[in-house]
Protein backbone atom coordinates (compact mmCIF):
# COMPACT_ATOMS: atom_id res chain seq x y z
CA UNK A 1 0.00 0.00 0.00
CA UNK A 2 1.01 3.60 -0.91
CA UNK A 3 1.32 6.07 1.55
CA UNK A 4 1.37 10.02 0.52
CA UNK A 5 1.25 12.44 3.68
CA UNK A 6 0.70 16.04 3.27
CA UNK A 7 1.57 18.78 5.70
CA UNK A 8 -2.44 20.74 4.61
CA UNK A 9 -4.67 19.56 2.26
CA UNK A 10 -8.37 20.90 1.44
CA UNK A 11 -9.35 17.46 2.14
CA UNK A 12 -7.77 13.97 2.06
CA UNK A 13 -11.14 12.31 0.60
CA UNK A 14 -10.59 14.72 -2.13
CA UNK A 15 -7.01 13.77 -2.63
CA UNK A 16 -7.96 10.11 -2.58
CA UNK A 17 -10.47 10.95 -5.39
CA UNK A 18 -8.01 13.34 -7.57
CA UNK A 19 -5.76 10.26 -7.01
CA UNK A 20 -8.15 7.51 -8.28
CA UNK A 21 -9.39 9.77 -11.21
CA UNK A 22 -5.66 10.37 -12.12
CA UNK A 23 -4.71 7.16 -12.02
CA UNK A 24 -7.77 5.68 -14.30
CA UNK A 25 -7.11 8.80 -16.78
CA UNK A 26 -3.65 7.00 -17.24
CA UNK A 27 -5.24 3.63 -17.68
CA UNK A 28 -2.98 2.05 -15.54
CA UNK A 29 -4.71 -1.18 -14.56
CA UNK A 30 -2.33 -1.65 -11.95
CA UNK A 31 -1.81 1.74 -10.48
CA UNK A 32 -5.85 1.84 -10.14
CA UNK A 33 -6.08 -1.54 -7.92
CA UNK A 34 -3.34 -0.38 -5.54
CA UNK A 35 -4.92 0.53 -2.18
CA UNK A 36 -3.84 4.19 -1.29
CA UNK A 37 -3.71 5.98 2.11
CA UNK A 38 -3.79 9.47 2.18
CA UNK A 39 -2.64 11.77 5.48
CA UNK A 40 -2.34 15.67 6.16
CA UNK A 41 -1.34 17.43 9.72
CA UNK A 42 -4.03 19.97 8.98
CA UNK A 43 -7.19 19.98 6.73
CA UNK A 44 -8.79 23.57 5.65
CA UNK A 45 -11.45 21.77 4.00
CA UNK A 46 -12.31 18.45 5.77
CA UNK A 47 -15.65 16.67 5.00
CA UNK A 48 -18.09 15.76 7.15
CA UNK A 49 -21.91 14.19 6.28
CA UNK A 50 -24.24 15.83 3.82
CA UNK A 51 -21.77 18.58 3.10
CA UNK A 52 -21.03 19.27 6.93
CA UNK A 53 -17.48 21.28 7.13
CA UNK A 54 -15.35 19.17 9.88
CA UNK A 55 -12.27 20.87 11.65
CA UNK A 56 -9.34 19.47 11.36
CA UNK A 57 -6.36 21.10 13.22
CA UNK A 58 -2.80 19.79 13.49
CA UNK A 59 -2.36 17.37 16.21
CA UNK A 60 -5.13 15.03 15.04
CA UNK A 61 -5.07 11.86 13.04
CA UNK A 62 -6.52 13.00 9.49
CA UNK A 63 -6.80 10.22 6.57
CA UNK A 64 -8.52 8.45 4.02
CA UNK A 65 -8.05 5.01 2.57
CA UNK A 66 -8.88 4.75 -1.31
CA UNK A 67 -9.85 1.37 -1.59
CA UNK A 68 -10.54 -0.53 -5.16
CA UNK A 69 -13.78 -2.52 -4.64
CA UNK A 70 -14.23 -6.44 -5.47
CA UNK A 71 -17.68 -6.23 -7.42
CA UNK A 72 -20.27 -3.68 -6.38
CA UNK A 73 -20.61 -0.56 -4.38
CA UNK A 74 -23.46 -1.96 -2.92
CA UNK A 75 -21.90 -4.70 -0.99
CA UNK A 76 -19.78 -2.19 0.91
CA UNK A 77 -23.05 -0.26 2.86
CA UNK A 78 -21.19 -1.41 6.08
CA UNK A 79 -18.21 -0.17 5.46
CA UNK A 80 -18.80 2.73 8.05
CA UNK A 81 -19.19 0.41 10.74
CA UNK A 82 -16.41 -1.86 9.64
CA UNK A 83 -14.28 1.63 9.26
CA UNK A 84 -16.05 2.50 13.10
CA UNK A 85 -14.86 -0.98 14.42
CA UNK A 86 -11.38 -1.06 13.54
CA UNK A 87 -10.41 2.70 14.55
CA UNK A 88 -12.49 1.86 17.79
CA UNK A 89 -10.25 -1.78 18.23
CA UNK A 90 -7.14 0.24 17.22
CA UNK A 91 -7.92 2.99 19.62
CA UNK A 92 -8.67 0.48 22.76
CA UNK A 93 -5.14 -0.92 21.65
CA UNK A 94 -3.25 1.86 21.69
CA UNK A 95 -4.62 3.98 24.11
CA UNK A 96 -6.68 1.82 26.62
CA UNK A 97 -9.88 3.44 25.77
CA UNK A 98 -13.15 1.98 24.95
CA UNK A 99 -15.10 4.11 22.56
CA UNK A 100 -19.23 3.37 20.88
CA UNK A 101 -19.99 3.20 17.77
CA UNK A 102 -22.53 5.58 16.86
CA UNK A 103 -24.53 4.50 13.96
CA UNK A 104 -23.50 4.99 10.76
CA UNK A 105 -20.26 6.73 11.18
CA UNK A 106 -19.04 8.04 14.28
CA UNK A 107 -17.41 6.73 17.39
CA UNK A 108 -18.54 8.13 21.17
CA UNK A 109 -16.54 8.27 23.89
CA UNK A 110 -17.64 9.86 27.05
CA UNK A 111 -21.12 9.83 25.01
CA UNK A 112 -19.25 12.60 22.86
CA UNK A 113 -18.63 13.00 19.62
CA UNK A 114 -14.23 11.41 19.30
CA UNK A 115 -13.88 10.10 15.96
CA UNK A 116 -15.97 10.85 11.89
CA UNK A 117 -15.80 8.83 9.76
CA UNK A 118 -17.16 9.22 5.60
CA UNK A 119 -17.58 7.16 3.07
CA UNK A 120 -17.65 8.09 -0.24
CA UNK A 121 -17.81 5.92 -3.34
CA UNK A 122 -16.11 6.67 -6.85
CA UNK A 123 -17.86 5.16 -9.77
CA UNK A 124 -15.78 4.91 -13.05
CA UNK A 125 -17.81 6.80 -15.67
CA UNK A 126 -16.13 4.74 -18.16
CA UNK A 127 -17.28 1.51 -16.82
CA UNK A 128 -20.69 0.14 -17.99
CA UNK A 129 -21.84 -0.53 -14.39
CA UNK A 130 -20.57 -0.99 -10.93
CA UNK A 131 -19.70 -4.43 -11.35
CA UNK A 132 -17.19 -4.28 -13.76
CA UNK A 133 -14.40 -3.87 -11.08
CA UNK A 134 -13.34 0.00 -11.92
CA UNK A 135 -14.83 1.45 -8.54
CA UNK A 136 -13.30 2.48 -5.15
CA UNK A 137 -14.34 3.06 -1.99
CA UNK A 138 -13.15 6.55 -0.29
CA UNK A 139 -12.91 5.65 3.82
CA UNK A 140 -12.05 9.30 5.80
CA UNK A 141 -11.05 8.91 9.02
CA UNK A 142 -11.10 11.58 11.39
CA UNK A 143 -9.96 11.23 15.30
CA UNK A 144 -9.31 14.29 17.23
CA UNK A 145 -5.90 13.47 19.02
CA UNK A 146 -3.27 15.62 20.07
CA UNK A 147 -5.14 19.05 20.89
CA UNK A 148 -8.27 19.95 23.78
CA UNK A 149 -11.48 19.58 22.52
CA UNK A 150 -12.09 23.11 23.66
CA UNK A 151 -9.90 24.06 20.87
CA UNK A 152 -12.50 23.51 18.45
CA UNK A 153 -14.73 26.60 19.45
CA UNK A 154 -18.15 26.46 20.43
CA UNK A 155 -21.25 25.72 18.77
CA UNK A 156 -20.39 22.33 16.75
CA UNK A 157 -23.53 20.06 16.19
CA UNK A 158 -22.10 17.38 18.77
CA UNK A 159 -20.08 17.69 21.66
CA UNK A 160 -16.59 16.59 21.31
CA UNK A 161 -14.14 15.24 22.82
CA UNK A 162 -10.60 14.24 22.01
CA UNK A 163 -7.92 11.81 23.38
CA UNK A 164 -6.10 14.80 24.89
CA UNK A 165 -8.80 15.52 27.17
CA UNK A 166 -8.77 12.44 28.58
CA UNK A 167 -4.78 11.39 28.59
CA UNK A 168 -1.77 13.20 30.34
CA UNK A 169 0.14 12.39 27.55
CA UNK A 170 0.47 12.89 23.55
CA UNK A 171 -0.68 9.62 21.90
CA UNK A 172 2.02 9.03 18.58
CA UNK A 173 -0.09 9.11 15.21
CA UNK A 174 1.77 7.40 13.43
CA UNK A 175 1.64 4.38 15.50
CA UNK A 176 -2.41 4.95 15.79
CA UNK A 177 -2.22 5.45 12.24
CA UNK A 178 -0.94 2.29 11.39
CA UNK A 179 -2.70 0.29 14.30
CA UNK A 180 -6.38 1.80 12.41
CA UNK A 181 -4.98 0.57 8.97
CA UNK A 182 -4.07 -2.63 10.20
CA UNK A 183 -7.25 -3.16 10.88
CA UNK A 184 -9.68 -2.05 8.26
CA UNK A 185 -7.86 -3.35 5.19
CA UNK A 186 -8.24 -6.60 7.42
CA UNK A 187 -12.10 -6.29 8.18
CA UNK A 188 -12.32 -4.83 4.51
CA UNK A 189 -11.26 -8.45 3.49
CA UNK A 190 -13.64 -10.20 5.55
CA UNK A 191 -16.34 -7.51 4.21
CA UNK A 192 -15.57 -8.01 0.50
CA UNK A 193 -15.54 -12.38 1.69
CA UNK A 194 -18.83 -12.10 3.34
CA UNK A 195 -20.55 -9.87 0.46
CA UNK A 196 -19.50 -12.95 -2.10
CA UNK A 197 -21.08 -15.27 0.35
CA UNK A 198 -24.09 -13.23 0.65
CA UNK A 199 -23.71 -12.33 4.34
CA UNK A 200 -22.44 -9.17 4.09
CA UNK A 201 -21.27 -8.42 7.86
CA UNK A 202 -22.12 -11.63 9.30
CA UNK A 203 -18.93 -12.51 10.61
CA UNK A 204 -18.21 -9.05 12.12
CA UNK A 205 -21.48 -7.72 13.08
CA UNK A 206 -21.28 -9.31 16.73
CA UNK A 207 -18.41 -7.17 17.53
CA UNK A 208 -19.88 -4.04 16.33
CA UNK A 209 -22.90 -4.44 17.97
CA UNK A 210 -21.16 -5.05 21.34
CA UNK A 211 -19.88 -1.34 20.93
CA UNK A 212 -22.67 -0.49 19.50
CA UNK A 213 -24.15 3.14 21.29
CA UNK A 214 -27.29 3.26 22.89
CA UNK A 215 -28.52 -0.22 22.28
CA UNK A 216 -31.73 -0.84 24.26
CA UNK A 217 -32.22 2.52 25.18
CA UNK A 218 -35.11 5.86 23.55
CA UNK A 219 -34.02 6.74 20.34
CA UNK A 220 -34.88 8.86 17.45
CA UNK A 221 -34.09 8.62 13.66
CA UNK A 222 -34.52 11.93 11.18
CA UNK A 223 -32.92 12.42 7.78
CA UNK A 224 -30.79 15.32 7.42
CA UNK A 225 -33.61 17.88 6.63
CA UNK A 226 -35.04 16.54 10.09
CA UNK A 227 -37.96 14.85 9.24
CA UNK A 228 -38.37 12.01 11.84
CA UNK A 229 -38.11 8.30 10.60
CA UNK A 230 -38.33 6.67 13.60
CA UNK A 231 -39.01 6.66 17.70
CA UNK A 232 -38.38 3.84 19.94
CA UNK A 233 -35.94 1.37 21.44
CA UNK A 234 -32.57 0.55 19.28
CA UNK A 235 -32.27 -2.95 18.85
CA UNK A 236 -29.45 -3.62 16.64
CA UNK A 237 -27.92 -4.11 13.48
CA UNK A 238 -29.02 -6.28 10.28
CA UNK A 239 -26.34 -8.17 8.50
CA UNK A 240 -26.06 -5.49 5.83
CA UNK A 241 -25.51 -3.01 8.38
CA UNK A 242 -29.31 -1.05 8.09
CA UNK A 243 -30.41 -0.21 12.23
CA UNK A 244 -33.34 -1.86 13.46
CA UNK A 245 -35.86 0.53 16.15
CA UNK A 246 -38.62 -1.17 17.72
CA UNK A 247 -41.33 1.07 17.47
CA UNK A 248 -44.55 1.12 18.85
CA UNK A 249 -46.11 -0.12 15.49
CA UNK A 250 -43.15 -2.59 15.31
CA UNK A 251 -39.35 -2.57 14.22
CA UNK A 252 -38.28 -0.21 11.20
CA UNK A 253 -35.24 -1.18 9.69
CA UNK A 254 -33.11 2.12 8.18
CA UNK A 255 -30.43 2.18 5.61
CA UNK A 256 -29.67 5.52 6.54
CA UNK A 257 -30.00 8.58 9.01
CA UNK A 258 -29.47 10.28 12.41
CA UNK A 259 -29.80 9.20 15.26
CA UNK A 260 -30.32 10.76 18.56
CA UNK A 261 -30.31 9.67 22.01
CA UNK A 262 -34.01 10.51 23.31
CA UNK A 263 -35.14 11.33 27.39
CA UNK A 264 -37.24 8.58 28.80
CA UNK A 265 -40.78 9.29 28.42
Amino acid sequence: MRIIAFDTLDSTNLEAQRQWRQARGEGGQEKKREPLLITARTQHGGLGRSGRHWLSPAGGLWMSLLWPVRGSLADYQAAPLVAGLATAEAIDEVCGLACQIKWPNDLLLEQRKLVGILCQGELDSSDANENSGGSAIIIGIGINANFASADLGPGLRHPPISLRDVRERPIHLDELRDAVVQRLVAQLKILEGSAAAGSFVTDLRPRIEARLAWRDQPVLCSDTQGQVLAVGQLAGLTSDGCVVIRTASGPVTLAVGELQLRSQP
